[in-house]
């Protein structure tokens, strides 16, 4: 798949206006272009206020440009979330079900922060009789501010996609973790698994 993201960015970037909404040329063959054109995605849909259906359509266009077959993909489920027969599931053979905003937005009001909190807690309560307590910031995106106001809400634990280790002296509401990716070698992997690459210079 990676492969042939790469083998199709420049045929993509010259047509990257289409998906984005800006003129420029952004190519797929580098992590950071890649990256680009999903913030660029995400800041266009954002701004022409597109529904849940218009975001879909614009997915499938994007996936046709690049000759990625989305119907397959979207029958894998690859693109979804789990339905709450499946949720009800994984909890019932002891998987942790934790919270994630309830509309995966993580809003700088204290009354807006805290509702998608209990809404959330109480959905995943009411899903697997358990209490939800632990917190993972959509996208990554957390202010500061926030941070009493999760504090208030229970919140006992919050991660960051911030790449590092967590360690005695980390802020339980900012914890740094790894994440994962189709790019990182082997040899990466195991660098963060020791925790060797943490003491190592990031590109």
């Amino acid at each position: 798949m990676l492969k042939q993201v790469k083998k199709l960015s420049l045929q993509v970037g010259k047509r990257a206006g289409v998906f984005t909404g800006c003129a420029e040329t952004i190519t797929l063959d580098t992590e950071g272009g890649r990256a680009a054109v999903w913030r660029a995605l995400q800041t266009h849909a954002s701004e022409q206020k597109l529904s849940g259906e218009e975001k879909d359509a614009l997915a499938g266009e994007l996936a046709q440009s690049i000759g990625v077959d989305y119907d397959k993909l979207c029958e894998r489920k690859l693109l979804h979330r789990m339905t709450d027969a499946e949720a009800r599931e994984i909890a019932a053979h002891g998987v942790d079900i934790q919270l994630h905003t309830h509309r995966h937005r993580v809003p700088q009001e204290k009354a807006l922060l805290q509702r998608e909190i209990y809404d959330n807690r109480r959905y995943i309560k009411e899903l697997t009789g358990q209490e939800a307590n632990h917190f993972c910031y959509p996208s990554g995106v957390y202010h500061k501010a926030g941070l009493p106001w999760l504090r208030a809400a229970g919140v006992i634990s919050a991660t960051t996609c911030d790449l590092g280790l967590a360690t005695v002296a980390s802020d339980p509401l900012l914890l740094p973790r790894f994440l994962d990716s189709s790019t990182l070698s082997p040899i990466e992997f195991e660098g963060w698994l020791s925790g060797l690459s943490s003491f190592l210079p990031r590109r």
